[in-house]
């Protein structure tokens, strides 16, 4: 055989091509998915606990900026203030705000904290 171009023709019957069309529609008119409502609860440590007036809580939210932003409907603009300064964790790993996040999921906001001797 000689390193020539294969030509490789496949038989497509009009069951495939309809197939592929009613595929290619559903895709297209797919709207963005909708994530259900969930109540994680957050954590607040150092700043953020003192500007809340507690440790933890129950907040609604499908991601982490929707708990963040529940939280601060709750418990004010201190928090708010704290949160802008503050990483934001889920389950012990730092996360983008759009991270989704579950009733089981603990969201926890951790100042920074500075110190010395």
């Amino acid at each position: 055989m000689g390193s020539g171009l294969k030509l490789v023709i496949s038989l497509v019957t009009r069951q495939d091509l309809r197939f592929a069309r009613e595929l290619f529609r559903h895709h297209r008119d797919k709207e963005e998915p909708e994530y259900p409502e969930f109540v994680p609860t957050i954590r607040l440590f150092a700043q953020a606990r003192e500007a809340a007036g507690t440790g933890s809580a129950v907040v609604s939210g499908s991601t982490v900026e929707e708990v963040l932003r529940n939280a601060v409907m709750q418990f004010g603009s201190g928090l708010e203030a704290v949160i802008a300064l503050s990483k934001v964790w889920v389950n012990g790993e730092e996360v983008p705000p759009t991270h989704v996040v579950g009733d089981k999921d603990e969201v926890a906001v951790l100042p920074p904290v500075s110190g010395g001797m």
